[in-house]
């Protein structure tokens, strides 16, 4: 959660904190787990794991990312991470039918703090994990504790504010603790315009900057209500 955007919604022990690497950390838990590490898998009760991270290959940034886990990872821990790089479909439809080990997705999407934790294939509700093949609409890591089941459910339901806060933080202590995913990026859009045939597109001054994306709502909106034909 972006605390400039969530504010109080954050729970006050995460507020104005960032996380370093800890490379000791990540080894001493491997170790605790009973993991080790060899020939860059990861071994465990005699058996050796190659771990491989799912992309999309059409997203440079996410391409880029993904490549810079794997160097992390081998230059931290000593592990080969193995990337593949799909086609949003093919990316989707595996990650759905929960076909990955760790796998790149969106999370965290919505102007609800319900919305914000239960939506997308990152969402936490276990009330919408489905079997492995099974392809799933949200919650794609079958993830399942019942106390965040049952906050979910409460805040999406509730009209009292500050009770869908105190939920909102059940969640996110929940998270922190049993990490079904971690977060690497807050949310952005990447657009390219033009004023070759309009005039109008916002600026890094404008104020306030709508943002000219398809599925961007009432800003899109906004946005063709300033534009004009150049030339006109």
């Amino acid at each position: 959660m972006a605390e400039a955007v969530w504010g109080e919604k954050l729970a006050p022990e995460f507020r104005g904190k960032l996380l370093a690497p800890d490379v000791a950390g990540a080894k001493s838990e491997l170790a605790a787990a009973g993991w080790t590490v060899k020939d860059g898998k990861l071994v465990k009760g005699g058996k050796s794991y190659t771990l491989t991270l799912k992309t999309v290959s059409q997203y440079t940034d996410w391409s880029t990312w993904s490549d810079g886990f794997k160097e992390q990872l081998q230059t931290g821990l000593g592990l080969d991470l193995r990337v593949i790089k799909l086609t949003s479909d093919q990316h989707t439809k595996q990650v759905l039918a929960g076909d990955f080990d760790l796998a790149m997705e969106f999370g965290g999407g919505g102007s609800l703090l319900s919305d914000f934790f239960a939506s997308g294939s990152a969402g936490l509700n276990g009330g919408d994990a489905v079997p492995l093949g099974d392809p799933a609409t949200t919650n794609a890591m079958r993830y399942g504790n019942p106390e965040v089941t049952k906050a979910l459910n409460e805040m999406a339901s509730s009209l009292d504010e500050d009770r869908i806060t105190q939920l909102g933080y059940v969640v996110q202590r929940a998270l922190v603790a049993d990490r079904p995913y971690v977060t690497y990026n807050q949310a952005g859009n990447f657009v390219q315009m033009s004023g070759k045939k309009w005039t109008g597109m916002p600026t890094a001054d404008s104020k306030p900057a709508y943002i000219p994306v398809p599925y961007g709502g009432p800003e899109t909106t906004m946005l063709f209500q300033n534009l004009k034909p150049a030339g006109a």
